[in-house]
């Protein structure tokens, strides 16, 4: 894989919003678990095109492989008990009494978009469970696309304020908060080297620099709890504010990363969605 610096994967980075508008159900962008509901309905559409191998859990002999494959299969691993990452998150927001659900593609997914688009529209048409409402179908009435750009976060304070919450898989502990903002970020450098395999780059991170900074300026959290839900077991999750002081250059760029592709577990119903502020 061709070598890149994280300067210039902030440009390089391919990362695609595919954005459907559904009329009313605004309230559901704040339920945690609306965009697991989302997924499930989305692979059982793909499902419907995918190869018996892929279903079965093997690699899918397509060519190109079924959009099923890169959407729930592994596709391999960055070292041993890390899985590379899903090349995709999904969002929801409240436009007026509407729903916009967001599915982010990045790197070589981007290429799937139109089968995954079409997946997204059929799922939702086939409706989610709401539990005691039963399964309610999802009209959609808008359509659209867009490509990200990121930037390089300006000098000074700048703060992580959660949109939903970061769950996170150690059983750290800060301020009685389950959050450990040195090894999330740690973890975050992971994934970010994993969505850039799926653009066939080689990160390359100044670790040992980034492990000093947090060091030096430890990052000041603050917040609450909050649970994400998941099935029939929710997952224990932060909702607040990360601030750092005065991060270095390579620091602001990791979190511009961290705003564009989520940060800690279960991104892809929806977790880790971050804003990255001056802080004030």
């Amino acid at each position: 894989m061709q070598p890149i610096s994280l300067t210039d994967f902030l440009s390089a980075l391919c990362a695609r919003d595919l954005v459907v508008q559904i009329a009313g159900h605004g309230g559901l962008a704040q339920g945690t678990a609306t965009l697991g509901r989302v997924r499930g309905a989305m692979g059982h559409a793909l499902a419907l095109s995918a190869s018996p191998e892929a279903l079965a859990g093997a690699p899918c002999p397509y060519d190109p492989p079924c959009a099923y494959d890169l959407f729930h299969n592994p596709q391999g691993a960055l070292n041993a008990g890390f899985e590379l990452p899903k090349p995709f998150v999904l969002r929801a927001d409240a436009q007026g009494a509407d729903l916009a659900i967001t599915l982010r593609l990045f790197g070589a997914a981007c290429d799937w978009a139109p089968e995954f688009r079409a997946a997204l529209i059929a799922g939702l048409r086939g409706g989610l469970d709401l539990g005691r409402a039963g399964r309610v179908p999802m009209p959609v009435t808008a359509v659209s696309h867009t490509q990200l750009t990121l930037a390089m976060p300006p000098a000074g304070a700048l703060a992580l304020r959660t949109q939903t919450p970061i769950i996170q898989r150690l059983r750290a502990d800060h301020a009685g908060l389950g959050l450990d903002p040195a090894s999330l970020l740690t973890g975050f450098a992971k994934r970010a080297k994993g969505i850039a395999q799926w653009h066939g780059f080689a990160l390359d991170l100044p670790e040992a620099e980034l492990a000093e900074a947090l060091r030096a300026a430890p990052p000041a959290v603050a917040g609450e709890r909050r649970a994400l839900a998941r099935g029939t077991k929710p997952r224990p999750g932060f909702s607040g504010r990360i601030a750092f002081a005065a991060p270095p250059p390579e620091l602001r760029r990791l979190l511009a990363l961290a705003e564009a592709l989520h940060i800690g577990a279960d991104t892809t119903i929806g977790a880790g969605r971050v804003r990255l502020t001056p802080l004030g």
